[in-house]
Order: structure tokens, then C-alpha cells, then sequence
């Protein structure tokens, strides 16, 4: 009976093994995703302006982003 629980508590601890390696797969997949969005982000905002700049993230137009400026 003993070997038997233990046998199960093996096989459960592979499984639950294979989850965690299939986590860190997404994981590290999921990182390199948001590296590529960082990069396409600061690609878009090294072409704007301040001004422009300052437009985008406060979602006010051009013209109040300069009186935050």
C-alpha cells in the first residue's frame, strides 16, 4: 500500500514537473515578446516630439501638451 502511494506521489510530482517547465517555456516566451513591444515602443517615441511625446501619453492635443511643456 505504501509503494503504492509512493508510486502515485512520483508519478504527481512529474506532472507537476512538466507544468512548471511548460510555465517557464510561456514564460520566457512571453518575455521576449514584451522585450519586442518595449523595442517598437521606444522605436515609435525616438521619432516624436517633446511635445508629441507628451500629447500621446496625456491623451490632450497638441496644443496643451505645449502649455505642459
Amino acid at each position: 500500500m505504501a509503494d503504492n502511494q509512493l508510486q502515485l506521489m512520483q508519478e504527481q510530482i512529474n506532472v507537476l514537473q512538466q507544468h512548471v517547465e511548460v510555465l517557464q517555456q510561456q514564460n520566457q516566451a512571453q518575455q521576449v515578446q514584451n522585450q519586442a513591444l518595449i523595442e517598437e515602443i521606444r522605436f515609435i517615441f525616438a521619432g516624436l516630439s517633446v511635445t508629441q511625446v507628451i500629447s500621446q501619453l496625456h491623451g490632450v492635443t497638441i496644443e496643451a501638451a505645449e502649455d505642459i511643456k
